[in-house]
């Protein structure tokens, strides 16, 4: 419960970040322009550990720490998240 508002964590304790990613791939990326960069993207972020962790369990300190390694490889820091536009 967050400021006495219920939400069922269900489906994002039975969920991975990588089923997410793919999900994503199909139902959304396909309709921009970006999508065959974000398809890059995200196939880096499916290969990482991070990726086979339940959705609830990801803390934003969990994303920080992959995007902190991924720069450690070299990688830019604008290329690192999935963009919305």
């Amino acid at each position: 419960m967050v400021r006495g508002i219920w939400r069922n964590r269900v489906e994002a304790e039975s969920t991975t970040l990588r089923e997410a990613l793919e999900r994503y791939l199909v139902e959304v990326s396909p309709l921009k322009k970006s999508h065959k960069q974000e398809s890059y993207r995200i196939t880096d972020w499916k290969q990482r550990p991070i990726a086979q962790r339940y959705l609830a369990s990801i803390r934003g300190k969990d994303v920080a720490d992959t995007v902190r390694e991924m720069q450690s490889e070299g990688k830019s820091a604008r290329l690192l998240v999935v963009s919305s536009g």
